[in-house]
């Protein structure tokens, strides 16, 4: 069963999905990236995520200011709108780390490790998956 979260997650990235997906990509070598808050959030999300899997004491002080700024960087995230195929990437990213909760799917968004369709548990995350890896210029 999927959390309120989860389901509110899966929800607004939609209207994302379609905004951004008509948008042109941003020329090369553009002087100011659209996304550069979402990308530097992303980071910070990432960098947090790795910092809460090295401590793994749930009783470290450190663990939890880890989680604070891994949410701190959630909220940044969710509250820009993406304007290039990076920054809808990394927005995608962290909704689909929420609705697929497994391991292999923070490994996948984290770490960058590869993710087969037999680890995710339904055709949506499938599909969501297909379309970051497409958006990140990958095969899908």
């Amino acid at each position: 069963m999927k959390t309120r979260r989860q389901f509110l997650t899966a929800t607004a990235i939609l209207p994302v999905v379609a905004a951004v997906a008509s948008m042109p990509p941003v020329a090369q070598g553009a002087a100011i990236n659209p996304d550069a808050e979402i990308l530097s959030a992303f980071q910070a999300y990432s960098d947090a995520y790795r910092q809460i899997d090295i401590i793994r004491d749930e009783k470290d002080p450190g663990q939890e200011a880890a989680y604070e700024a891994m949410y701190g960087a959630w909220d940044r995230i969710e509250a820009t709108m993406p304007q290039t195929a990076a920054g809808l990437a990394a927005y995608l990213k962290v909704a689909f780390r929420s609705i697929a909760e497994s391991m292999e799917a923070d490994e996948a968004v984290i770490y960058g490790k590869p993710l087969n369709d037999v680890e995710l548990r339904c055709c949506g995350e499938k599909m969501l998956w297909k379309l970051i890896q497409h958006l990140e210029g990958g095969a899908a």
